[in-house]
């Protein structure tokens, strides 16, 4: 948004320069960029047209006489306006204009020419330049142009917030400013008119949520021309394009109050009804731009009751358009929902300056106070005449909710205090209604042209705005008025993070978009965007290997024999239409793939196998949580043969190799792969309690036991069963050793070797401890699992 410094003194005076106001505006949260507009220009003064004739040599240029009150110069002009009496600018031979342009005397056409008549966007002021600028008759001949004309175009442009939709006007630019500054504030000016209790028209809105409030007014007799100079020259300063009178005090009035109304062609409406509806299918409405759009139901309309005349709250239809020959308007100020708005702009990839203050959240109750500003500048500068045909069709609520504000929360979160009179002026200032219940509380009702605020951290957020940021202390001991449980919220992804690098894997980043047929590889269902870029990036992911699967195979492509990779990300899915029937999950996905030991003079080659990726995956969640989880192999789309992890009820993953049937379908030519996904919400449920013991002394005792299993029994069923018998002198306990072999052990079978570690915390542990337990224990495996002891 560009905000004209010369429209802020309207409500404010302005001591500082561009670059200290833009300094001071972007310090209060509201980003500001002031150029160096005017300061490359040197000796540009104001002239005068005394004479205009034909060029002898060119059709398209004329011999011009300058005066500059003191001098007259023989200047050649292309411009078409040109004419003898304008007051003109004037840059002499000499003088400099914007980007270094240095006027020297020249010939064009074999006429001698001294200096330049110049246009607007010569002295960048706008990008007008079909024509020369012509100044103000009360111009001062010989005065300089920066100083006599040319300030009041200084503006500065701001890159407002989606959070704030006050400051998307000067007057509420202006309000931040006299809160901050301490500086008195000039209201806005508006007389409001007697209206009909009967109207000559009949406002209906079909969803009272899409369009909470509408004004409308008839104003006749209306006159179409140019609008007042000072108009134009506001309407340029805040980079807006004059048109007429009507368009120009609509565009107005949208600048300095932040509130959008548009103007209808009343006679070219063809009944008397407004109706505010949706649209239906296959409608369709060509707006003021002559564009053409096929519309759906996403998109709000104003209708004449049957035919739509605009898309509310973006853009007017041309068939109902104001020109030269209007003479009766319809007045329409109104507030709709934000998010109706936003998704009608969006669908229709039109944007403009009514869509961005509505989306944003426009003031429900500052529809009025525009529509009687817009009344007011019409009967004044276009003859118009309103006799009261007016309706308001309210239904906005005037009850925002209070909000408690602590003065230990403010000190809790800025580390200072502040005085009880400065957060009342603040907030008053700010248009809050303040009441203060005592000392250390305060009730506050925000105004409703600040629907961003909605808890007490806002509050305290707009006290720290005020207060300066700048002034606010830095405490320099360790912890400040700052306490939190954990120093680092994001500690124990870093964790995992610097175990995977440790095991030799690389981080991935891919794209949270995929296309329709990636995201429905798995049995989530993906969620689709509103306005897609791509086909490619129509949908949210539903998982995190397709991303890894394609940067592993680009670097296969690129010669890489083997590789490590992971990635930590959002996945989403839906289970029904409503927002809250979507899922979001932060998962922690790797893939290995390759060999996992090259052949060299110190060990064979070794490939990659389920029991690599199990390993890796035991390291990243350590021992403590891995203990804790059971294993139940499974297969589905993804895993040609796979383990689901869960811990009781909750379900924390997977883990398995990767199906030949994924690869194909994402169009991937690897042999074999090995994946884990690991839900990282469930992972933080477990304990991260560090517990820490004594070293134990005592010698340990070490047993094994080989037992012959089938193929397909799960080795965890029997290491859960050694956690459970092997009592509290159980230490460690782990597989060490499977054998497979058709002729000596039989087909479908495998020898699994399991050590236990047991040690007493007081004395020195006998067989007779022992014994009974590992006992018990093969005594279960082979009743409950069927397994056989080898001796």
């Amino acid at each position: 948004m560009i905000i004209s410094i010369d429209w802020l003194k309207d409500f404010i005076n302005i001591e500082e320069t561009p670059e200290e106001l833009s300094n001071m505006l972007s310090s209060l949260g509201l980003e500001a960029e002031c150029d160096n507009q005017f300061g490359d220009i040197k000796d540009v003064v104001i002239g005068e047209v005394i004479s205009v004739s034909d060029h002898p040599n060119a059709d398209r240029l004329n011999v011009c006489m300058v005066s500059d009150g003191q001098k007259e110069f023989q200047v050649v002009c292309g411009a078409p306006n040109v004419a003898e009496g304008q007051i003109i600018a004037y840059a002499k031979v000499g003088s400099i204009l914007p980007g270094g342009f240095n006027l020297e005397q020249i010939k064009l056409r074999g006429v001698e020419s001294n200096g330049m008549i110049c246009s607007s966007r010569e002295l960048n002021i706008s990008d007008e330049h079909d024509g020369i600028l012509v100044l103000p008759e009360s111009c001062t001949l010989g005065a300089n142009f920066v100083d006599e004309y040319a300030n009041k175009f200084l503006k500065i442009e701001l890159d407002i917030t989606p959070n704030r939709p006050d400051a998307f006007s000067h007057f509420g630019v202006a309000r931040d400013i006299s809160v901050f500054k301490k500086r008195t504030l000039n209201p806005l000016t508006f007389e409001a008119k007697n209206t009909n209790n009967a109207s000559t028209f009949n406002i209906s809105i079909s969803n009272q949520n899409d369009c909470p409030r509408y004004i409308g007014a008839i104003v006749k007799d209306v006159k179409v021309g140019p609008s007042p100079t000072w108009i134009q020259d506001r309407l340029i300063a805040a980079g807006q394009r004059p048109i007429n009178n009507l368009v120009d005090i609509s565009n107005y009035v949208l600048m300095e109050m932040g509130q959008p109304t548009h103007i209808f062609d009343w006679d070219k409406v063809s009944s008397d009804e407004i109706l505010v509806r949706r649209a239906n299918k296959n409608e369709s409405i060509t707006t003021l731009d002559q564009d053409s759009y096929k519309l759906s139901e996403s998109n709000l309309l104003i209708t004449d009751g049957d035919k739509p005349i605009a898309v509310a709250g973006v853009m007017g239809g041309f068939n109902s358009a104001v020109n030269e020959e209007t003479k009766t308007i319809f007045i329409e100020s109104a507030y709709f929902d934000p998010v109706v708005i936003r998704k009608s702009s969006k669908s229709l990839l039109l944007s403009t300056e009514a869509s961005k203050r509505y989306e944003r959240g426009a003031d429900p109750q500052g529809a009025l106070p525009a529509f009687w500003k817009i009344i007011n500048l019409i009967e004044k500068y276009t003859g118009g005449s309103f006799d009261g045909d007016f309706l308001d069709v309210n239904h906005t609520s005037l009850n925002n909710d209070s909000i408690t504000l602590r003065s230990s929360e403010i000190e809790q979160i800025l580390g200072v205090s502040l005085e009880k009179d400065f957060i009342v002026e603040v907030l008053e200032g700010l248009g809050f209604t303040v009441k203060v219940s005592n000392d250390s509380e305060f009730d506050c009702i925000p105004p409703s042209y600040r629907p961003d605020i909605a808890r007490e951290i806002d509050v305290i957020e707009e006290l720290a705005r005020m207060k300066g940021y700048d002034n606010i202390p830095t405490d320099d001991s360790l912890y400040g008025h700052f306490f939190i449980d954990e120093t680092d919220p994001q500690y124990y992804l870093q964790r995992f993070r610097d175990k995977l690098s440790g095991l030799g894997f690389f981080q991935n980043y891919s794209n949270s978009l995929q296309d329709k047929k990636t995201s429905n590889l798995f049995s989530n269902k993906s969620i689709p965007m509103l306005n897609p870029l791509s086909n490619k990036m129509a949908f949210l992911r539903t998982s995190l290997y397709p991303g890894l699967l394609k940067a592993a195979e680009l670097n296969i492509k690129n010669s890489t024999n083997s590789l490590r990779l992971y990635e930590l990300g959002n996945i989403h899915s839906q289970n029904g239409k409503k927002l809250g029937d979507m899922s979001e999950e932060i998962k922690l996905t790797g893939i290995i793939l390759g060999d996992e030991r090259i052949n060299s003079v110190h060990h064979e080659k070794e490939d990659h196998d389920i029991f690599s990726i199990k390993g890796m995956l035991k390291h990243i969640l350590g021992d403590s949580i891995f203990s804790q989880i059971g294993m139940v192999e499974f297969k589905n789309e993804l895993y040609e043969y796979g383990f689901s992890l869960d811990a009781g009820d909750m379900h924390i993953g997977t883990f398995g190799k990767i199906s030949t049937k994924l690869f194909k379908l994402l169009k991937i030519s690897f042999k074999e792969a090995f994946g884990f996904d690991i839900d990282i919400e469930k992972i933080k449920s477990f304990s991260s309690e560090k517990v820490y013991r004594s070293i134990n002394s005592l010698p340990k005792i070490s047993r094994r036991i080989n037992l012959l299993l089938k193929d397909n029994d799960s080795v965890g069923s029997i290491l859960k069963l050694i956690q459970e018998k092997g009592g509290a002198n159980l230490i460690e306990y782990h597989p060490v050793e499977i054998f497979k072999d058709k002729e000596s052990i039989g087909e479908n079978k495998k020898s699994v070797v399991f050590e236990m570690i047991f040690q007493h915390k007081e004395k020195t542990l006998e067989d007779k401890d022992v014994n009974p337990i590992i006992d018990e224990i093969i005594d279960i495996a082979q009743s409950k699992f069927n397994a056989k002891l080898r001796v």
